[in-house]
């Protein structure tokens, strides 16, 4: 009998984040585990977590179906697989059939469970349901347990109809690559970064991470899923606040750093302010955000992470009508939400040079606390798992 074994996969960068450390974990205790990379367009999301992989098409697969998941399986030998540890991915128009939710329903005629990795606390039903089959595909792709961040989400997920006993609390294990980092253990780094972006030392640095908002949510109120802003309308106003700001203050010059999603193509973005300056898609996030004064995106993740380095995180969502923020760290004070233009100028102003409004933001993100023990809690629930 080979040795039993755990598949892991994920094709979107969230979930990537969320099931490395799992993995990594879990081959240090001796186990072996498959990870299936089944995009390669996010291999290099892989290569810098460091997390080896075999391409899908290694396993003479060609797509991400429920068949192909069932030939995959029978391929790795199910009697050998104990556990299927995903990340979680939504399905577009571009890719109808995604891997991790393939597996959730493949693994059922196996009896193999599933476990379900969350990097973010809204979005989710979109997530376990076919959204081409409106009447019947809510929780199509339900997985034995899902791995949730915090009470908050657990709270968002029970009003959203997911059922209790699928739900587990276990944090986000990709945020305990924070545990403890701030930026005076990395002051040594920082001039070098510097000299990569051509940053002086009297600039002062606006991050912001984009997000595919326009995929998929849309350009307009056509759209029954449209934010009221897209990620280009967000840039243009940030952009346009800070020349203003440029032209109209004597203090040192405010650079625009852009860091486009994955998902994104360079091509696609017009702006022209003087501020602005693209980095790569592949420059090292945490070292974008050390060299940054303040970090701005609209509901990404990333200001969650930009929080545990102790940044100024702006949530910025110029033009949003809906009723309910989809980033929850708003509405706890952690990271700063602006929804008008009227006031983006001045929470930028004083999130770059007003003291007394850092300490402010301070005092917020001082909330959120990161215990580093999210891997842990998702290995030991997948441990059980494989016991039952």
């Amino acid at each position: 009998m080979n040795k039993p074994k755990i598949v892991a996969t994920a094709s979107h960068t969230g979930g990537i984040n969320a099931i490395t450390n799992v993995v990594k974990s879990m081959k240090k205790d001796g186990l072996e585990v498959a990870v299936i990379n089944s995009n390669p367009d996010f291999s290099p999301v892989f290569q810098r977590n460091n997390l080896e992989y075999d391409l899908l098409e290694s396993y003479n697969i060609n797509d991400s179906s429920i068949d192909s998941a069932n030939k995959l399986i029978s391929t790795l030998n199910p009697g050998d697989i104990k556990l299927i540890l995903l990340g979680q991915a939504c399905q577009s128009e571009k890719n109808k059939n995604i891997l991790e939710q393939s597996l959730a329903i493949a693994a059922r005629e196996y009896n193999i469970p599933t476990l379900s990795v969350s990097d973010f606390w809204t979005n989710r039903p979109q997530y376990f349901s076919d959204i081409f089959d409106e009447e019947n595909g809510k929780f199509k792709f339900l997985t034995t347990k899902i791995a949730i961040l915090d009470p908050i989400q657990e709270g968002i997920l029970l009003k959203q109809g997911f059922p209790k006993d699928k739900l587990e609390i276990t944090g986000n294990p990709y945020f305990d690559n924070y545990k403890n980092m701030t930026e005076e253990l990395f002051a040594w780094k920082k001039y070098e970064i510097m000299q990569k972006l051509n940053i002086s030392r009297d600039d002062k640095v606006v991050l912001f991470a984009s997000q595919p908002i326009e995929k998929y949510h849309g350009s307009s109120s056509k759209n029954k899923d449209f934010l009221g802003y897209t990620q280009f309308s967000v840039l243009a106003n940030i952009a346009d606040v800070i020349d203003n700001l440029n032209d109209m203050l004597e203090t040192p010059k405010t650079k625009l750093l852009v860091k486009l999603h994955r998902e994104e193509n360079l091509e696609d973005f017009s702006i022209k302010n003087k501020c602005v300056e693209f980095i790569d898609k592949d420059f090292n996030l945490i070292d974008a955000m050390l060299v940054s004064d303040v970090v701005t995106s609209m509901y990404s993740t990333v200001l969650v992470e930009s929080t545990f380095l102790d940044k100024p995180s702006l949530s910025i969502q110029t033009g949003f009508f809906k009723q309910e923020d989809l980033l929850p760290t708003n509405d706890l004070g952690i990271t700063v939400p602006v929804y008008s233009n009227k006031n983006l100028r001045e929470t930028l102003k004083k999130s770059l040079f007003n003291k007394n409004y850092q300490k402010h933001l301070k005092d917020g993100r001082d909330k959120l606390v990161n215990d580093g023990l999210a891997t842990q809690r998702v290995k030991d629930l997948a441990y059980r798992m494989m016991k039952n």
